[in-house]
């Protein structure tokens, strides 16, 4: 299935990070969410993982605007966001910089040049519980070493 990100037709890759992991949760419980109950998924636990980026570039600003730009800030209509995003990019924008609609204060970024972005790294390893209506709870997975189980 492909699917189309906030600035994205299908066709080019968009990548998609925030800056606090509380953001990150609430940003991929949504779309978790939204993927689980278009399949009518049963009861779940799904593995996700916190991966960080260094991100080396000077991105279009839009944080602040959602007053402003109320149809490009949507919370679930991204088509206004998906033109200006693809009229960014095709002017060469390296991507943009914006609220999250999902958590107040949370703050996104949509990169459009990989070259941009170094030294991916795991961070952490969350599972999301999916009841079959939504994640009802997110809890992070450890590793406890032989010596620690005490």
């Amino acid at each position: 299935m492909r699917t189309r990100g906030l600035d994205s037709n299908g066709i080019y890759g968009v990548f998609y990070a925030v800056n606090d992991l509380g953001t990150a949760i609430a940003e991929t419980r949504h779309h978790r969410e939204q993927f689980l109950s278009a399949t009518a998924q049963a009861r779940m636990e799904l593995d996700m993982r916190v991966y960080l980026v260094d991100l080396d570039g000077d991105l279009h600003d839009m944080r602040g605007l959602k007053a402003a730009q109320p149809l490009v800030c949507h919370n679930d209509n991204h088509a206004a966001g998906r033109q200006l995003a693809r009229t960014l990019r095709e002017a060469g924008s390296n991507g943009i910089a914006f609220d999250s609609v999902r958590r107040t204060g949370g703050e996104c970024v949509a990169v459009f040049r990989p070259p941009l972005l170094s030294n991916a790294r795991q961070e952490r390893h969350l599972c999301y519980v999916w009841n079959g209506q939504r994640v009802e709870t997110v809890y992070e997975k450890r590793e406890i070493g032989q010596g620690d189980q005490s």
